[in-house]
């Protein structure tokens, strides 16, 4: 049980340190472009994620646990001879109550904070749906097609207007839909919105939000995930705007 929570500790502490030291980095090294911090954070979540580990370290671990404290307990018939020499058993499984008592915590909050992030998405996305109509116009269509095509994006992405959202957007990584507002853009300015919301389809921006949510529950109690996300969000972000640049320049 010690080395399921020792585990867990150890990959958010070096984690946190791997992550401070991004933080230098791009208090350093300002003249990098973002994408490349981005890729970075990108490996940095995936060991993050290791942290699931611990639960086939788990099983290993309470079988030991309990063979362990096993040898401790008294034979039934010598009980009334045996208090004295039980006394370490009996903290042993103290201990083992107490350790599986914050586990089951862990694990109760984590799944509780994930099934609600879960929920409000789908919710999220069902009225988003409602209050949007698939686009009819053929010059986006057309539009939407040169971008995926100039791309390298095979998918059939379907378009939608809504009149609910203050920005465009992407949503799924099975099912891709990319919604876009009614407010009037040039064909120039329209071109580069869309570009830059397939481009997160293309990188597969959609898939590691999704990761890193699922992190930010698993490790609700590390305080430095929350200050991951936000940065994590806004590299992803920057690292779209760049793209968009570089490909508006030629």
């Amino acid at each position: 049980m010690n080395t399921v929570i020792l585990f867990l500790l150890s990959i958010n502490i070096t984690a946190g340190i791997l992550f401070c030291i991004i933080l230098i980095l791009l208090y350093i090294c300002r003249w990098e472009k973002a994408a490349w911090y981005y890729r970075l954070m990108k490996l940095l979540l995936l060991y993050f994620l290791l942290t699931l580990v611990p639960f086939s370290v788990f099983a290993s671990a309470n079988i030991n646990s309990i063979g362990l404290i096993t040898l401790h307990l008294p034979d039934f018939k010598q009980a009334a001879s045996y208090h004295s020499s039980n006394f370490s058993g009996v903290l042993d499984m103290e201990r083992l109550l107490f350790l599986l008592s914050g586990l089951y915590i862990w694990l109760a909050v984590a799944l509780f904070l994930f099934f609600i992030r879960l929920i409000v998405g789908v919710l999220s996305l069902q009225k988003l749906l409602k209050s949007s109509e698939k686009a009819s116009d053929r010059r986006i269509l057309c539009l939407v097609q040169e971008c995926c095509d100039a791309m390298g994006i095979k998918r059939n992405i379907p378009v939608f207007f809504s009149s609910s959202l203050s920005s465009p957007v992407v949503s799924g990584c099975i099912s891709p839909r990319l919604f876009l507002t009614r407010t009037s853009f040039t064909e120039a300015e329209l071109r580069f919105i869309i570009t830059h919301e397939l481009y997160h389809f293309k990188s597969r921006d959609i898939l590691y939000r999704f990761l890193t949510n699922a992190l930010q529950c698993i490790n609700w109690f590390n305080p430095v995930i929350y200050f991951f996300e936000l940065l994590f969000y806004d590299y992803g972000e920057m690292a779209c705007d760049e793209y968009v640049l570089h490909e508006s320049s030629f």
